[in-house]
């Protein structure tokens, strides 16, 4: 029989994700402007024709 702690908790419902937080991540990531214009303008444009 397997023994679990009081303090672990299952969480069902997904968090909230911090757009902000993700763009900032992303500047950390790709320095290049350039390259983070192609990843976040070029690509949708070119993926979704507009």
């Amino acid at each position: 029989m397997r023994r679990f702690s009081q303090n672990l908790r299952l969480e069902l419902t997904p968090k909230m994700v911090d757009t902000g937080e993700l763009r900032n991540q992303l500047a950390q990531w790709i320095t290049d402007a350039a390259t983070r214009n192609r990843i976040l303008i070029d690509n949708p444009a070119a993926l979704y024709g507009f």
